[in-house]
């Protein structure tokens, strides 16, 4: 992992209780959480844009992968 992109998995990992849930399933992130986890990882409010980018990211990926894993059931 690039160090760059550490204050993203921080984001990401601290988020993990903050997915929004329905009859589907998980739909994404709640972002109403973000301002208190960005700033428990002192992330600068210059920075905050790109690690925003980066999180939607991996939440699609993760996204992406339990769908995959629902369409093999």
């Amino acid at each position: 992992m690039l160090q760059e992109n550490l204050p993203v998995v921080q984001v990401f990992i601290s988020m993990q209780t903050q997915w929004r849930s329905g009859m589907a399933g998980p739909s994404g992130l709640d972002y109403a959480a973000l301002p208190a986890v960005f700033d428990l990882h002192s992330i600068r409010k210059k920075r905050r844009a790109d690690v925003f980018a980066g999180l939607r990211v991996m939440e699609c990926e993760t996204l992406g992968i339990w769908a995959d894993r629902r369409e093999r059931r």
